[in-house]
């Protein structure tokens, strides 16, 4: 779409103001759909000698989901723990007139069908449930909150109020070239406080490691292993070893199918090198019976 559309008739360069290695594909159908595309200003917070790009869609569909969850809570009941203390409570609260209900309509089923199966599970779980709720009572888990994204431990005072300058320039709708200039200084001064103040977290730390590798070693090794990833993959271990052993069975087969092949080859050579020999012996002997016969006529000839 680059240099095809509105935005970017002129065909801006993405890299280094000399090439177009970003670019943006579409199908034919889909062509008729863009509004808008743009090759934007280079950033160095972004990427080293690429320019982003920016496009605009038509939405062609104007039917809109309106369906809301029925479930609004933000926050979930459930019931506490089982405790052993309180199993003789439980017995007490179960409802044994719904369980005669319970009872009476499984005796009274002629014809057994899944619906029916899952009513009357469905029934004894209700039964279970609320015993359980009114013996070991109700907790409230809050809702799961939006994790704000930490900032790294080198990422300072200065470094906020860099990017806050930087943020506040770009809002502003004023696309001069003045404007332009400006934002890019804040953007320059912003990357130069991060480099110098990442630069001075590192050595800072190296110094801190250095003193703590002599005086205290088990906080060296905490502060060393902090960092450390330990997210286990998401695949199963048992899963992992049957797929290999599999694979491995699949490489036996096919080594074994070789062999044979191998084999048969070799077998096929050798037969062949049998008939090979054989029919040159044939041919060996009759031409010895050959010789013996002209020789034997040769004779016959000086004699007479």
């Amino acid at each position: 779409m680059n240099g095809r559309t509105l935005g970017d008739i002129d065909g801006k360069f993405t890299c280094r103001n000399s090439s177009v290695v970003d670019y943006c594909l579409c199908s034919a159908e889909l062509i008729q759909n863009f509004t808008d595309f743009k090759v934007l200003d280079f950033s160095s917070l972004y990427s080293d000698v690429h320019s982003p790009i920016e496009i605009s869609l038509k939405q062609t569909d104007q039917e809109v989901s309106t369906k809301c969850s029925d479930d609004t809570r933000t926050n979930e009941q459930k019931i506490n723990n089982w405790t052993n203390e309180k199993s003789h409570k439980f017995l007490e609260c179960l409802n044994l007139t719904e369980i005669e209900n319970i009872n009476s309509e499984i005796d009274g089923t002629t014809v057994v069908t899944q619906e029916t199966v899952d009513m009357i599970i469905s029934k004894i779980g209700k039964v279970l449930i609320n015993s359980a709720g009114n013996t070991f009572g109700f907790k409230v888990s809050a809702g799961k909150k939006s994790e704000h994204r930490k900032n790294k431990p080198w990422f300072d005072h200065d470094c906020k109020a860099a990017r806050s300058e930087f943020r506040k320039m770009k809002r502003n709708k004023n696309k001069s070239p003045f404007h332009r200039a400006l934002v890019s200084d804040a953007e320059k001064r912003y990357k130069n406080t991060m480099n110098k103040a990442h630069k001075k977290y590192r050595s800072d730390f190296r110094k801190k490691m250095d003193d703590l590798k002599q005086k205290d070693a088990k906080e060296f090794w905490r502060l060393l292993n902090e960092n450390k990833s330990t997210a286990q993959p998401k695949i199963d271990f048992d899963k992992l070893v049957s797929y290999f052993k599999e694979l491995n069975s699949d490489l036996r087969d096919d080594t074994e199918e070789q062999q044979i092949e191998k084999s048969t080859d070799k077998d096929s050579s050798e037969v062949q090198m049998a008939l090979s020999k054989t029919s040159t012996g044939t041919e060996s002997t009759d031409t010895t019976s050959s010789v013996k016969t002209i020789g034997t006529d040769s004779t016959e000839f000086s004699t007479e």
